[in-house]
């Protein structure tokens, strides 16, 4: 019995790093992100401003507004995806980073009033994560328009 918990729990353990390595090394993967600014301008989308605050700024920053700026642009990439006929589905990578998304959404108001820091560490991940589906839809309109 024992040894059957110490290894579901080895299991779990590893699971949970493979998914966030995977996770960053997904975002990492990224090259220029030249069209992410692009989509989020023509979109009036805040991440790019979030991502920037949450890197400069030190401790005087309303978190609690970044998370609903964030929210909302993730509601807004989320049905740009959904409803653009072109788009196709978002592929492994794509649910990898909107269940990433999620676990930082719960990491965030869990941590927000015990560890800070830790809140912004998963704000910064959620722009990061909504900067790769920008760039992902970003890459597939041009790609789209060129054939």
């Amino acid at each position: 019995m024992l040894v059957s918990l110490l290894i579901i729990a080895a299991s779990v353990l590893l699971f949970v790093y493979w998914f966030r390595y995977t996770c960053l090394l997904v975002m990492g993967a990224e090259s220029e992100r030249q069209y992410a600014l692009r989509v989020a301008t023509a979109n009036r989308l805040s991440f790019v401003e979030m991502q920037q605050t949450l890197s400069a700024t030190g401790g005087n920053l309303q978190l609690d507004a970044v998370y609903r700026s964030l929210d909302n642009d993730y509601r807004i990439i989320s049905y740009l995806q959904q409803h653009a006929a072109d788009l196709g589905g978002a592929g492994f990578e794509g649910k990898l980073l909107a269940l990433d998304y999620k676990i930082m959404q719960m990491t965030y108001r869990v941590s927000k009033s015990l560890a800070p820091e830790r809140a912004r560490k998963s704000l910064s991940e959620m722009a990061r994560i909504l900067s790769f589906f920008a760039e992902q839809m970003g890459q597939h309109s041009i790609q789209s328009s060129a054939a």
